[in-house]
């Protein structure tokens, strides 16, 4: 069923209002938790009287996450096909289990904020218009495009593009930093110093023709240059 009924002013089922009910009680859990410095996820407790198969094989190792890998994967990899325009076979290169250990090292607060970017239901202008919180789904800085995630990275407003490059800059700084090859941080600075989709092979081949430079590059063009901003990386 659609979420938030409780909206609509109209009456609701029972399966509605429980709905409403759960959300509100999410809503004040969530509040806790990003309140709190001594939460901490609960482990399973495991049990030595049973055991775990999938498919016929008994998994002996990595429990949980292979368990979940099994549950979800097929599932996520029909959503970003179906729904947001990715290849079946960019999903093969995306480096999954690099971004789920990311993931884990950010605060409950930034792991929320990173759900809604990466699944479009952040408070843009045109999810702030569709709740009927807004008046207009254009963009509040240059009142010409409707505001979605991927306008938010090529707005061409001056104001948002002051803080593109501020944060750019940033993240090449972090780069160096961490001690990143650098014609991997030449490919990056090229492909994203103009704000808007352009080739990673294209910049890549302009200054270098490393083999495995170039197959990174090829499956980052095949990724999306959008989804290089959810954390979508090749596994190259």
């Amino acid at each position: 069923m659609k979420g938030h009924q409780d909206r609509t002013n109209k009456p609701l089922t029972l399966l509605e209002k429980l709905n409403c009910y759960v959300d509100i009680k999410a809503g004040e859990y969530r509040e806790c938790i990003e309140g709190s410095t001594t939460y901490e996820y609960s482990d399973i407790h495991w049990f030595s009287n049973w055991h775990c198969s999938i498919d016929g094989q008994k998994i002996t190792s990595n429990l949980e996450s292979t368990i979940k890998n099994k549950m979800h994967m097929t599932q996520i990899q029909q959503y970003l096909i179906h729904n947001k325009g990715y290849s079946p076979k960019a999903f093969t290169m995306i480096d999954w289990s690099s971004i789920e250990k990311a993931a884990t090292t950010l605060t409950i607060h930034r792991q929320i904020w990173l759900t809604k970017f990466v699944s479009g239901f952040c408070a843009t202008a045109i999810k702030m218009h569709e709740r009927k919180q807004w008046e207009s789904p254009l963009c509040p800085l240059c009142s010409r495009c409707n505001e979605n995630t991927k306008h938010v990275i090529t707005c061409k407003d001056d104001r948002a593009q002051k803080k593109y490059a501020l944060l750019l800059r940033s993240f090449i700084q972090f780069l160096h930093k961490i001690n990143t090859h650098p014609f991997i941080i030449h490919t990056f600075e090229t492909s994203l110093q103009y704000q808007q989709p352009t080739s990673f092979v294209h910049q890549s081949t302009s200054f270098h023709t490393e083999p495995l430079l170039l197959r990174a590059a090829y499956q980052q063009d095949v990724i999306g240059w959008h989804n290089f901003f959810k954390g979508h990386l090749s596994t190259q």
